[in-house]
């Protein structure tokens, strides 16, 4: 993703981050609800990025909705390598952190897989567990200063 298309569609982009919207996070294929495909319909959503070298944290902005107590769960993978996995616990907007290492510089696919997306009838009602992401943001960690170097 250029920095000319974050600021063309007035996503925040600097040197050290920059945030990905929910319309850059799409499904393999058009749903019923969306010509973009949608999380809950298809069980994942996709984006590429281009990321240099380096320390980077990702944040995920997220909410889900449990079923029969149990929340959503998420796996985050780069070029099909997890970076990470968890359960996203809130109804309301939060965020998720997950950090890794970037060896190269390059064009990365990046995949947010929804694990546990059921459905059940009970007592003549559908129950789903449902999970929305609201975006990314991709952030390069500052370098750590040695001790002795520390403020």
């Amino acid at each position: 993703i250029s920095h000319a298309l974050l600021k063309r569609i007035n996503a925040a982009a600097t040197s050290d981050s920059f945030t990905l919207p929910s319309e850059l996070l799409i499904g393999e294929k058009a749903t019923f609800h969306s010509a973009l495909g949608t999380l809950d319909e298809l069980g994942e959503l996709r984006t590429v990025v281009v990321l240099n070298r380096g320390h980077c944290e990702l944040i995920i902005s997220a909410r889900g909705t449990p079923m029969n107590e149990e929340w959503p769960i998420i796996r985050v993978l780069f070029d099909n390598v997890e970076i990470g996995r968890t359960q996203v616990t809130r109804h309301e907007d939060y965020e998720i952190a997950f950090t890794f290492d970037i060896n190269h510089a390059k064009l990365y696919h990046v995949r947010i897989i929804f694990e546990n997306r059921f459905e059940e009838l009970s007592q003549g009602h559908l129950m789903k567990r449902s999970l929305a992401v609201n975006y990314l943001r991709f952030r390069r960690e500052k370098e750590s200063l040695p001790r002795d170097e520390a403020p």
